[in-house]
């Protein structure tokens, strides 16, 4: 299998890429692109020979099929996409990948040229052996449709929702979700409007279920604000009625006439728009949640999945109708049973909180690090850092400014530790430049102080009281901004990155992460003064004990380079691929992608243009091979 997707490849000399879905079906990649002879068509790169061909051109010609416009569905051995041709336009069409030279199948349901944009609402959806999609004809509209990928000769099955030529748009909101046999999603007719549907794919000719949220011809609209989620056999999801307005449903997907349940947390027609900040957090059985209610505004809330009439429960940090807006600064964090996550009160301001889920009334515990009404905004610099049982994030106070903080999360009673990098009121702003790496018990960051600048800064999350530790890279209180150029990447017990000083400018660096006192070792790739800014383009992937990236230099340009990260004394390798002091900017579409011991890239030169390359990253010496 892949190990990843490659996004961009270019078969076409003179321009870019087109399109980004690709499908895997073993170790081949299939994916749309175009040249100057064949226009956008479907194509595929077998990994084991790297060698890339076109499929089929199907819109023969410059024409383009526009092959894979609506995604790729993978079944078995056969790939199904939608392609135009001016005799069948824009179709489903289908394939065998284990043949040798596979013929493209075409299942022409919009008859003759007009086009069915097969899969344009909600993609494909597959189901055992099934295959569901939108797809449009003139008796019909658009309406889902499904094929049985085990027919030597697929028949295309119509699910005709909006009787006649009118069209039900199955999928447009929240698309297609599959729990067991049975498949869900919106569809709309003149009957009951936009509402949620549900078949069984079990059965050999499904009957479409309809639960008719908002009764009568108007639209529930159901999945529009977060899509469908499901919880063991419960799915969840917001609808509108005229009753109760956008509201929680839940539905046991396991009952044979499963029966509509509404979380009326706004209660009567006013909404509550569930999941507007934060989203949606399970923890065991429990959903958490932000909604909104004139009583209280918008306010945590959660309910026990496993209880056979949910009740609401509302966790009023704010008090009054303003709303907390909990979740609104870096959602909801699960540490065990506990659940953390920033939110306001007229009191402490916004500030961290956290509940213990396992309690049946769980208590809303502030840890207020701006104290007084004054908020922290915790987590707004890099977010939240867990390592063992510490959280680790940034967060104001008057006293220190924005800090990097922890606490330990067993603790009955945390302390908010605060680790005053940028001493007094002045602020570190710690995580600012590639947020928060850990490398065993150590913690990784960059942050500022007027004596160093924005630098590397690190602490051992295992001591009781950590020190912060300083790799002071530029010097005289300027930045050496570690980390602004691709983040920080661990090989095995070092830890690279770039970072800038007047002598060597922005280059690559590294660190012994096991070192009691860390040496800053530097790759001058750009030699003196003048910047390499590897990492700039793709930034860093390590392969084995190799580390690779793009860096420049006056003789090569901007080209991959590589070095051996176990070897004592590491020297730069360059693969010059656009010869002499051009660059080939390689990484720069799509960064790198590894397939086995073969790393993938697009690179430039002026014979073949911007195109796929790939090395073997296992060979001593790699050769450059092009997919021109």
């Amino acid at each position: 299998m892949l190990a990843g997707d490659l996004a961009l490849i270019d078969i076409n000399p003179t321009g870019s890429p087109l399109y980004d879905k690709t499908a895997v079906v073993g170790d081949k990649l299939y994916f749309a692109d175009s040249d100057l002879q064949h226009g956008w068509e479907l194509h595929v790169l077998d990994t084991t020979t790297n060698t890339a061909r076109m499929v089929a051109d199907t819109n023969p010609g410059l024409g383009d099929s526009f092959a894979g416009q609506y995604g790729f569905a993978v079944v078995g051995t056969k790939l199904y996409f939608n392609a135009y041709d001016p005799t069948n336009g824009n179709e489903l069409r289908w394939l065998d990948t284990a043949e040798a030279s596979p013929t493209v199948n075409t299942l022409d349901i919009n008859s003759g040229s007009g086009d069915s944009n097969a899969g344009q609402n909600g993609g494909f959806t597959t189901v055992g052996t099934k295959l569901y999609f939108t797809a449009y004809d003139p008796s019909n509209g658009y309406e889902p449709r499904w094929i049985d990928t085990e027919a030597a000769t697929p028949t295309v099955n119509t699910l005709d929702i909006n009787s006649g030529a009118g069209s039900s748009d199955a999928g447009k909101f929240g698309g297609f979700a599959a729990v067991r046999s049975k498949l869900y999603f919106t569809a709309s007719d003149p009957t009951n409007g936009n509402e949620l549907r549900w078949l069984d794919t079990a059965e050999a000719s499904p009957t479409v279920n309809t639960l008719d949220i908002n009764s009568g011809t108007g639209n529930s609209n159901a999945g529009q604000l977060g899509g469908f989620t499901t919880v063991g056999s419960k799915l969840f999801f917001t609808a509108f009625d005229s009753g109760s307005g956008t509201e929680p449903r839940w539905i046991d997907t396991a009952a044979i006439s499963p029966t509509l349940n509404t979380l009326d947390i706004n209660s009567g027609s006013g909404s509550s728009s569930a999941g507007q900040y934060g989203g949606f957090t399970a923890v065991g059985s429990k959903l958490y949640f932000t909604a909104f209610t004139p009583t209280s505004g918008y306010e945590p809330r959660w309910i026990d999945t496993a209880a056979t009439t949910s009740t609401v429960n509302t966790l009023e940090v704010f008090g009054g109708t303003s709303g907390s807006f909990a979740g609104q600064y870096g959602g909801f964090t699960a540490v065990g049973s506990k659940l953390y996550f920033t939110a306001a009160d007229p009191t402490r301001g916004t500030d961290l909180r956290w509940i213990d889920t396992a309690a049946a009334a769980p208590t809303i515990n502030t840890l207020d690090i701006n104290p007084g009404a004054f908020p922290s905004y915790a987590g707004q610099y890099g977010g939240f850092a867990t390592v063992e049982t510490k959280i680790y994030f940034t967060a104001l106070d008057s006293g220190t400014g924005f800090e990097l903080r922890w606490i330990d999360t067993e603790a009955v009673t945390p302390t908010v530790n605060t680790l005053d990098l940028n001493s007094g009121g002045a602020s570190s702003n710690a995580g600012q430049y590639g947020g928060f790496t850990a490398a065993g018990s150590k913690l990784y960051f960059t942050a500022a102080d007027p004596s160093n600048g924005y630098d590397l800064r690190w602490i051992d999350t295992a001591a009781a009281v950590p020190t912060t530790n300083t790799l002071d890279i530029y010097g005289s209180g300027n930045s050496s901004n570690a980390g602004q150029y691709a983040g920080f990447t661990a090989v095995e017990s070092k830890l690279y990155f770039t970072a800038y000083d007047p002598s060597n400018g922005y280059e690559p660096r590294w660190i012994d992460t096991e070192a009691a006192t860390p040496t800053v070792n530097t790759l001058d790739i750009y030699s003196g003064v003048s910047s390499s800014a590897a990492g700039q383009y793709g930034g860093f992937t390590a392969v084995g004990s190799k580390l690779f990236f793009t860096a420049l230099d006056p003789s090569n340009g901007y080209e991959l380079r590589w070095i051996d990260t176990e070897a004592a004394t590491t020297t730069v390798n360059t693969l010059d691929i656009n010869s002499g002091s051009g660059s080939s900017y390689a990484g720069q579409y799509g960064g790198f992608t590894l397939v086995g011991s073969m790393l993938y890239f697009t690179a430039y030169d002026p014979t073949s243009g911007t195109e796929l390359r790939w090395i073997d990253t296992a060979s001593a010496t790699p050769t450059v091979n092009t997919l021109d």
